[in-house]
């Protein structure tokens, strides 16, 4: 008796190491694997390959690892696309006026052109367009960096508006293009940094001027209005009402309306993007380097406020932002 049952224990215990080693085995695969795959994945990663994916077919914390690393490196990817699609832009950015620049001053040193009062004119005109661009270029990279630095304060609005305009109006009045300003008489005050302010304005209403034809008519327009939060717009008007029980906020809505011939529909949602044109056939000399309203877009959000664009082809574009009311918050 004792001898069988020794025999089955004995025969019970190897059948339970072999099946216990079998599952082991089953599970380290299924452990190790993945984990093998994600540890070449991040080798192919290092070594520059950021098209390189794992295979995702499980739920459990593995799989979940999988698709963080399948974002990670699809973000990656998407930055090193961006990264080199930036330095080609600026290159080409940089490359025209340089080249203008190096022409006249060849022909200068070559004796086939005068340095007279004109030629010295277009030099600065290059000039200016290169300082422009490495002005653009470095708000951008403070504002990447996180070192953008603002002065918010409670800003009086309509000094700063009448002189954006009148700096511009010059500009409006060589291409008969009517500036208007339409401002109600208690418009409050915003929190803003005055001096950023005046150059999104200046961005956008430039952008305008290029667009909008001779004898066409731009408006520039602001109002309070109140909402329980600034939602993303994508068109203009105002925001929606808050109930009377809710916390609400109160902003200073800004709109600049042209009667320009308008901007497709495909390329509104991307007007806002870094060195993007509507029209790419433009040079910088007449549609900017495309970083106006990147940058516009920037300082809108930096200040707490958004950014938004309509625009219906033949009929005109509308360019809207936001900024918070000073001390505008309430219950």
């Amino acid at each position: 008796f004792f001898g069988s049952v020794n025999r089955i224990f004995i025969v019970t215990a190897v059948f339970a190491i072999l099946l216990a080693g079998l599952i082991s085995l089953l599970l380290a695969r299924l452990i190790i694997k993945p984990i093998k795959e994600l540890t070449e994945a991040a080798a192919q990663l290092e070594a520059g390959d950021l098209s390189h994916r794992v295979s995702v077919d499980r739920a459990d914390e593995i799989g979940q690892l999988a698709a963080a690393f399948n974002a990670m490196a699809g973000s990656l990817e998407r930055q090193e696309t961006l990264r080199r699609n930036m330095t080609s832009d600026i290159a080409h950015e940089l490359r025209t006026p340089l080249a203008n620049l190096y022409g006249y001053l060849e022909a200068i040193e070559d004796g086939l052109v005068n340095p007279d009062p004109a030629a010295i004119h277009s030099l600065m005109e290059e000039t200016e367009l290169l300082n422009q661009l490495v002005e653009d270029l470095q708000e951008i990279s403070l504002a990447d960096a996180g070192e953008l630095r603002l002065d918010i304060q409670p800003t009086t609005l309509e000094a700063i508006i009448h002189a954006t305009i009148e700096t511009l109006r010059p500009t409006a009045q060589s291409k008969s293009i009517a500036l208007q300003v339409d401002l109600p008489d208690d418009l409050p005050q915003a929190a803003a940094d005055p001096r950023r302010l005046a150059q999104i304005l200046r961005n956008l209403l430039n952008n305008s001027l290029t667009h909008t034809p001779e004898y066409g008519r731009i408006v520039l327009s602001a109002e309070s209005i109140e909402a329980t939060s600034v939602p993303s717009m994508d068109k203009p008007g105002r925001l929606p009402s808050a109930t009377p029980s809710s916390a609400t906020s109160r902003f200073i809505q800004f709109q600049i309306h042209d009667n320009g011939p308008g901007i497709e529909p495909e390329h509104q949602a991307l007007v806002f993007h870094r060195f993007y044109r509507a029209d790419a056939a433009r040079a910088r000399t007449t549609g900017g380097s495309g970083l106006g309203l990147a940058i516009s877009k920037m300082l809108v959000e930096a200040q707490g406020g958004e950014i938004w664009l309509k625009s219906i082809v033949g009929a005109g574009t509308v360019v809207g932002f936001t900024l918070p009311l000073a001390n505008g918050r309430h219950s």
